[in-house]
């Protein structure tokens, strides 16, 4: 089934849906909820911050948390039905749209790549698995260990991005980013 995760800021400033809000889709469920609160110059602050974001089904209900800097800020345990299983490939994009988001000002616009994120990011890690408050505190400012085929550790982690791991000047090497989650797969 489709499925979509976007995170995005809104700049309709002094509206209700100013600053931060998120759309989650499964299939034809669709969450849309703007984080209260966080208005565009509590986000724009020039000013480097941890963000980190988790959701999972709790009996019928999908259970949303939003972090900043460790603390949990924003809690919704939203009556939507809890979303289903994203089965097949994943295709993602990080700063940009991947394709429109199910909201109706881009209906029937060509979306692939706009919203372009104008901002630094360090690193970006997507785990499979559920991460509590206390695992996000801890590991918030330092790496982590990526497994192998051969060590089973963080198993969870489904992707990890370092995004300073240094320009080399050739368009060709700096144009790549590595995956860190240390897993591999054998296409042969």
């Amino acid at each position: 089934s489709c499925g979509r995760i976007i995170v995005a800021l809104s700049g309709n400033t002094g509206t209700p849906d100013e600053g931060l809000y998120f759309v989650i889709q499964s299939g034809s469920t669709v969450l849309q909820t703007a984080i209260p609160g966080y208005p565009t110059g509590t986000i724009i602050d020039n000013t480097w911050h941890h963000y980190a974001i988790s959701m999972a089904n709790s009996a019928s209900n999908l259970v949303f948390n939003f972090y900043l800097d460790g603390s949990k800020v924003y809690s919704n345990n939203s009556a939507v039905a809890s979303l289903g299983e994203i089965t097949g490939a994943l295709n993602a994009t990080i700063g940009g749209f991947q394709t429109c988001p199910p909201i109706v000002a881009f209906d029937g616009l060509n979306c692939v790549g706009a919203s372009k994120l104008s901002a630094s990011i360090d690193e970006f890690r997507f785990w499979k698995a559920l991460r509590d408050q206390e695992q996000i505190v801890d590991n918030r400012w330092v790496q982590v260990g990526g497994g192998t085929n051969t060590d089973i550790s963080n198993t969870e982690l489904g992707v990890y991005f370092k995004f300073n791991e240094g320009i080399t000047g050739i368009s060709s090497y700096d144009s790549v980013i590595l995956d860190y989650s240390g897993r591999y797969r054998d296409w042969e």
